[in-house]
């Protein structure tokens, strides 16, 4: 009979957000078919939707599973080689360590596209951003949280054991969602976001670059006390996650242009220096890695990158449509010419062009797999580990570390697309199943508050 009963609440679940599937569908007056492509988010790209960002969250996605898989691929490598006490590591241990130490560089990049998108001005109320916070981060990380727990047996339907989970949500991540804290650390920036608004709407650019360069020159600092085994007391929320948001924002804005040339140097340079630290040094995470200046400068650059890229697109776009706007402006201003007059061989021997060549479809479909990561990179933040280690790992059992040495490379390769795709493909049921029924509750609970606190009427 449970076993029944619970049948009948999936059951009834599904009804429901298949319910709610459909009504989104009628108010937006698409097709099924429209609906899915707006699922995925592969119909945003003419909203104003900037491409960079979808890239640089696919790499941001691709990184944190590729820097697992290489990890383990070198803790295996470790284990097989037979060391003695002063014997040094094998080469490509020393490789997967200074590669997956670089590859780092994604949980600033995380935040940067988070400090990208929102600190820029907006008209928005302080309660609108919460509350659209609270729907696109905070349910999805306790569902996915409780996911985990209820995976491990740590979590059931009673009321008691959902408080219990809430509970453990609430104390942050525990050893069985390590990954979690950099979820947690962008909540918490979050919270500053309606502020922080208020303060770079009316700043000068000349205050924002100094405050920029202030971010850089504390990192420095304090990475250049740790690395002399000193500790850094004048410590400050700059020189930290909070300064990294905050670069994400800069790197975008033109003042930061003329700095552009100085950020990529200094990134190729850092990026070459934390590789080399990763594979001399045990503490290397504590100063070459997150709010260290080295990895600051090589997640700026990479940001740099890709917003060089960006505009170069759009320039050549703009060059292209005023091409096509004079072309035609010319062809008006030329008579038409009678077909009379043309010979009809000379029409027989054009070649048709093809619609589209392989090389754009691939294209198009690169894009498209970009934007799909890219729409749902948060979710896959978040699932990742569980696809990673215990689906692709101890099931399917893809494990680099266990293949031969040539091998290596295209091991990690493999386990990393796996967990990508597989990781892909559970964050769009879900969140199309569970997170879209979380959501509609929410909203209910909000529109019932919103009823209590609104004054009576006449």
């Amino acid at each position: 009979m449970k076993e029944g009963a619970k049948l009948l609440v999936l059951a009834a679940l599904a009804v429901l957000a298949a319910a709610i599937h459909r009504r989104e569908k009628a108010r937006l007056g698409r097709s099924w078919a429209g609906y899915g492509a707006h699922l995925l988010g592969l119909d945003m790209a003419g909203a104003g939707r900037k491409a960079y960002l979808d890239k640089l969250r696919f790499l941001a996605a691709f990184l944190v599973i590729l820097v697992h898989s290489m990890e383990g691929a070198a803790s295996a490598v470790l284990e097989g080689a037979a060391m003695s006490p002063n014997s040094m590591p094998p080469v490509r241990w020393f490789l997967l360590t200074g590669f997956s130490g670089v590859g780092l560089c994604c949980n600033l990049l995380f935040v940067m596209i988070s400090g990208a998108l929102l600190l820029p001005w907006r008209e928005e109320s302080v309660g609108a951003f919460y509350q659209k916070r609270f729907s696109k981060v905070l349910i999805p990380m306790v569902l996915y949280y409780f996911f985990y727990l209820r995976r491990s047996g740590l979590l059931s339907f009673s009321p008691s054991s959902i408080l219990d989970g809430l509970k453990t949500v609430i104390s942050g991540p525990v050893e069985l969602v390590p990954h979690f804290w950099l979820v947690y650390v962008m909540a918490g920036l979050y919270l500053g976001v309606p502020f922080l608004r208020w303060l770079f709407r009316n700043l000068p650019d000349r205050v924002f670059c100094g405050m920029a360069a202030l971010i850089f020159i504390g990192a420095g600092i304090k990475t250049a006390a740790y690395l002399a085994n000193l500790g850094f007391a004048f410590d400050s929320f700059l020189f930290s996650w909070t300064g990294i948001f905050i670069l994400g924002y800069f790197l975008t804005c033109p003042c930061s242009k003329k700095y552009r040339p100085l950020i990529l140097m200094g990134g190729g340079v850092s990026a070459v220096l934390v590789f080399l630290l990763f594979g001399l040094r045990q503490d290397a995470a504590a100063v070459a890695a997150n709010d260290s200046l080295l990895m600051m400068l090589t997640a700026s650059a990479v940001f740099v990158r890709f917003v060089m890229g960006e505009e170069r697109r759009t320039e050549k776009q703009e060059r292209s449509a005023l091409g096509r706007k004079a072309s035609q402006n010319l062809s008006r201003s030329v008579p038409e010419r009678s077909s009379q007059n043309v010979p009809e061989h000379s029409f027989q021997n054009v070649p048709e062009r093809p619609s589209q060549s392989l090389h754009q479809r691939i294209s198009a479909l690169m894009r498209g797999v970009m934007q799909v990561i890219g729409r749902y990179s948060y979710s896959i933040l978040l699932i990742h580990w569980y696809m990673l280690f215990v689906i692709v790992e101890n099931h399917l059992h893809i494990a680099p570390g266990q293949l031969p040495a040539a091998l290596l490379p295209v091991g990690i390769l493999l386990q990393t697309g796996a967990a990508l795709g597989l990781s892909l493909i559970f964050a769009v049921i879900f969140d199309q199943t569970a997170g879209v029924l979380a959501l509609w509750l929410w909203e209910q609970i909000i529109r019932v508050i919103g009823r209590c606190f609104r004054p009576p009427t006449r």
